[in-house]
């Protein structure tokens, strides 16, 4: 394994992705080159899964300083964390921009939306 076949199989190993043969010869590699172990322990430091967690924390900007280094990282080697933070801040674009036009919320929102709302909430904590 060189060290660009290296980066692109680096998502699919830490979403454990890969077969043990393609596994050990990553990690064997990582132990080879000292500029692709610092890869892999830096992406070891946060899932896509725990990238979407922190998300909006890193949106309202109340990531502490480490939280927020290790998020920006994940970033240099996840194109499709790359691709979720650029559609999510465009959602969020939109969805703002469709409330302005449309004069912003109703004042009198449905009692079933709220009771949905909370309902999900609950489920979520």
């Amino acid at each position: 394994m060189n060290c660009h076949e290296f980066r692109q199989s680096l998502f699919a190993y830490t979403e454990h992705q890969l077969g043990d043969g393609e596994r050990a010869t990553l990690e064997g590699h990582a132990q080879a080159c000292s500029g692709c172990g610092d890869l892999l322990q830096r992406a070891s430091e946060l899932t896509c899964k725990d990238f979407v967690a922190f998300l909006q924390a890193h949106l309202d900007d109340e990531l502490e300083p480490e939280q927020a280094r290790v998020f920006r990282r994940h970033l240099e080697f996840c194109p499709p964390c790359v691709d979720y933070l650029d559609a999510y801040e465009k959602t969020v674009s939109l969805g703002r921009e469709v409330c302005q036009a449309d004069g912003g919320l109703p004042e009198e929102v449905p009692e079933q939306l709220i009771r949905a709302v909370l309902e999900a909430q609950r489920r979520a904590t």
